[in-house]
């Protein structure tokens, strides 16, 4: 009699994603029954991702001796009855052994076949099929027996929530953690970020000393040596070969077949087989990892549970010695690159949705909190997928110093998941990381993902590739927020290595498109005189939210280096050389400039510059507020001298505002126009209660007195926008702050000023405000209510109107740009002489030496008007 057919549905179940099937699916290529028959049901699926994963089982089953393959997608009708077929329902998340389904089919006879996770009886640790879904007896023709009503039902319905089944855990030794209860699954590392090293170079690599290079390799399948025999070939210098495996039968044949090796020494060592590849390598072989500059880890791997693992095999040697050329190009990285700790190769393309914690996140998580590594589920993940790569000799040193012994591995069992090696495995890049490296991927671009590896056709392209590559993956910026951030959330900026000279000034702003008065009051004036002062000896480079507008900028900036950077979505890389020094302009740029500036010594191996930091006055969440303060001595504070929150840092430097060259100075004289002009510090942009609370302040002057308001021409300055309708039918003209002549003729006319309390910092206009003699209503006493505002307003007409006092120099806290001029040397050998300059100098520079927090205010005060107290 004909066997019946094997029909194997497969489909999501619960929280199983689309790799999950995709796992599944791989290991039913495994499968050698002839009669054997695949339907994929996808109806679960959003119809997106559905056709996505659709495509890549259509490719994978397009190869010779796959099973015939059907696939459901949304939308579509159900599946048609499976007729005679026994039906195998395959959780999502399980990888079949090899044979599996030809193996049991036997003992199933003419009932179904079911994946379970229940140990059988006599049944080792690992996936089983048993029988399911019995004959009726009434049932009685063969066909009708596997044709039920029940099983139609079963086969249409909609995929259930159900948890993915996982296998029983075996005994495990005293000290570890058992598997997970589920697949872990992180966050999938963005495309933008899967790139790596086109090899060979594309350039004639220059003679260099060869380093002492030791391959080790695992080999438990002794038979698949003379396959790695001719892969070292390849190895264009001398290297040591240390091969272990588990039995003195494999390791006399392993003798006679490295035998002929002339590059360097063959130790050859039986080990015990637990452990898979790791043990071996980790334990039987640990003191040899300090012995050399380079370590080759390979193994013989099979992956017996998936058709395709003798491809996945083939594929890691060729990326790792698929030619001398390749071999050499790994080589010059590791030489260019000392801080580089592993090269792995790029994750095989039909792997690469598989790239997760699997059952060992909870295993993994327990060993790297002894390494103290802290791991997430959170985070993006990425590993030696096929646990072959090349690493540096102490790259491996945090791992190596836990003094793992065998024992601490299970036995030897055959899942492809679950266990300690699968854990370490994960791990590589943590540790590497850990030990105070960095890593790459590297590939051939003719077996790889197009456009995902770059070619190296100079050394410089190669330092560049190698650079903008530099991940890792503790970096919490590395990973987009999973809700939408907040306004007040730090910039998203990861550290990316720089070799380029000269010393680099980043501006870390929070907006140069108008909000932040205090970066174009302060920064960015110091910063073009800095770029004036220093000339081709330092780079100026600003990196902004929300974009910059050239135009806004000084003249001296028009070569600086830009980019946008965001608080959401993807952190932008910025590069940083050893010297370059971070110039935060809030608090929350500052805590970013901490993380970075810890990456930035970690990597180049010294102490990273004191950061800058030019708080803009505004409210800091406590969060960062905290972190930086808890930080000062990693400052140096160029804080405005009213400032008092910085009074705390150790490394403080006075930058009051500069006073704009293009605004004349007060020459004792007003305009005599009969309509008393009442100017508005508006910034609501900042502050959008605070916005509220000034317009509800002058509806409510309004109301309470029209008439008096009637004579008022009033105007906000700082920020355009629609003008606001008060009532009795005043306006508050809404505008930019107009350019210094405009902005001395509005100054000269106006009587009066409210100074809302945007920040704890007054802005620029507050000060021109105070030297050209206007009433400034709201400094020390805000918020206050209508009635007072009318009285304070109703003083001011009754009052003479005042001047500003004539001077060759602008009024504190103001300084000129001469004075500006003098600090900005000093800052510039700061930078480029970083221990030749004392704080002293830079206080002289300045000529300025606050001595409180008001000692810059004083003169502000003597006209200020007191009846708002």
């Amino acid at each position: 009699m004909v066997k019946p057919e094997v029909l194997a549905l497969l489909r999501p179940d619960g929280d199983a994603a689309a790799g999950d099937v995709e796992v599944t699916a791989f290991s039913l290529l495994g499968q050698t029954d002839t009669a054997l028959r695949v339907l994929v049901d996808l109806r679960a699926l959003a119809p997106e991702d559905a056709r996505r994963l659709a495509v890549r089982l259509a490719d994978l089953y397009a190869l010779p001796g796959a099973p015939p393959l059907e696939i459901a997608l949304p939308d579509e009708p159900a599946p048609r009855d499976p007729g005679s077929a026994l039906l195998c329902r395959l959780p999502a998340g399980i990888a079949l052994e090899a044979f599996a389904i030809a193996a049991l089919r036997e003992d199933a006879g003419g009932e179904g076949l079911r994946l379970t996770s229940r140990r059988p009886e006599g049944r080792a640790r690992g996936d089983w099929l048993e029988a399911w879904l019995a004959p009726r007896a009434a049932e009685a023709d063969e066909g009708q027996a596997r044709s039920s009503p029940r099983r139609a039902r079963e086969w249409r319905a909609p995929a259930r929530a159900e948890a993915t089944p996982r296998p029983a855990s075996a005994p495990q030794p005293a000290e570890t953690v058992g598997p997970a209860a589920e697949i872990v699954r992180p966050p999938p590392m963005p495309p933008e970020l899967l790139g790596g090293l086109a090899l060979p170079l594309a350039y004639p690599i220059r003679a260099r000393s060869w380093p002492r290079i030791a391959v080790l390799i695992h080999l438990h399948y002794a038979e698949l040596g003379p396959e790695f025999r001719e892969h070292l070939r390849h190895m264009p210098g001398p290297a040591d070969l240390y091969v272990t495996t588990d039995t003195q039968a494999k390791r006399a044949a392993l003798q006679t077949c490295f035998g002929g090796w002339h590059g360097g020494s063959v130790e050859i060592r039986v080990v015990p087989n637990r452990g898979r590849d790791v043990a071996p390598r980790i334990v039987g072989l640990a003191e040899v990892h300090r012995r050399y500059d380079l370590c080759l880890h390979l193994h013989g791997k099979r992956s017996t549970h998936w058709a395709r693992g003798e491809e996945w095999r083939r594929d890691l040697l060729a990326t790792l010695l698929g030619s001398p050329g390749m071999v050499a190009g790994t080589v010059e990285a590791f030489a260019r690159w000392p801080r580089l700790g592993i090269i792995l190769p790029r994750t095989w393309p039909p792997l690469q949705s598989a790239i997760d914690w699997g059952w060992d996140f909870l295993r993994a998580r327990a060993l790297a909190a002894r390494m103290n590594i802290d791991v997430s589920a959170d985070q993006v993940l990425d590993f030696p997928a096929g646990s072959m790569f090349w690493s540096r000799g102490d790259a491996l040193r945090p791992l190596l110093d836990l003094d793992l012994k065998v024992t601490d591995f299970e036995a030897e069992d055959g899942l492809p998941n679950g266990s300690l090696a699968h854990a370490i495995e994960r791990l590589m890049l943590h540790v590497c990381e850990k030990a105070g490296y960095h890593w790459l991927r590297i590939g051939d671009p003719r077996r790889s993902v197009p456009g995902s590896l770059r070619a190296a056709r100079s050394p410089a392209e190669l330092d560049e590739i190698v650079a903008t590559n530099v991940l890792r993956l503790t970096d919490p910026v590395l990973n987009p927020p999973a809700r939408p951030a907040r306004a007040t959330a730090a910039p998203r900026l990861r550290f990316q290595p720089d070799r380029t000279s000269p010393p680099r000034l980043t501006l870390l702003a929070r907006d140069i498109a108008g909000r932040s008065h205090d970066v174009h009051d302060r920064a960015l004036p110091l910063l073009a005189r800095m770029s004036l002062a220093a000339g081709e000896d330092l780079r100026i480079r600003i990196a902004a939210e929300g974009g910059i507008d050239r135009a806004s900028l000084p003249a001296e900036l028009a070569e600086a280096e830009v980019m946008d950077v965001s608080a959401i979505g993807l952190a932008a890389a910025l590069p940083l050389a050893r010297d370059d020094v971070l110039l935060a302009t809030c608090w929350r740029s500052a805590a970013a400039a901490l993380h970075l500036r810890e990456m930035q010594a970690d990597h180049h191996g010294l102490p990273a510059p004191p950061a800058w930091f030019l708080p803009d006055g505004q409210d800091a969440p406590e969060e960062f507020r905290r972190a930086v303060e808890a930080r000062a001595g990693d400052f140096l504070v160029l804080s405005h001298p009213s400032c008092s929150r910085t009074r705390s840092f150790p490394d403080r430097v006075a930058l009051p505002p500069i006073w704009d060259p293009q605004l004349p100075l007060p020459a004792g004289e007003w305009s005599t126009e009969e309509q008393p002009l009442l100017l508005v510090d508006w910034r609501p942009s900042l502050d959008p209660a605070l916005r509220d609370a000034v317009q509800r302040l002058l509806e409510g002057w309004a109301s309470c007195d029209p008439i008096a308001a009637s004579r008022w021409r009033l105007l906000g300055l700082g920020e355009a926008g629609q003008d606001i309708i008060l009532p009795g039918g005043a306006l508050l003209h809404c505008r930019a702050l107009p350019a210094g002549a405009e902005r001395a003729a509005l100054l000269r006319r106006g009587r009066a000023g409210i100074l809302p309390p945007w920040g704890q910092v007054p802005g620029r206009l507050g000060g021109e405000m105070a030297a050209y003699g206007l009433n400034l209503l709201g400094t020390e006493c805000w918020p206050a209510d209508a009635p007072a505002l009318r009285d304070a307003l109703a003083s001011v007409l009754q009052s003479p109107r005042r001047m500003g006092r004539a001077s060759d120099r602008p009024p504190p806290p103001f300084v000129t740009m001469r004075e500006l001029d003098s600090l900005a040397g000093a800052l510039v050998r700061r930078v480029l002489f970083p221990n030749g300059t004392r704080e002293a100098d830079l206080r002289a520079a300045a000529r300025m030496a606050p001595s409180s927090p008001h000692a810059m205010t004083e003169e502000m005060e003597i006209t200020m008007h007191g009846s708002m107290a």
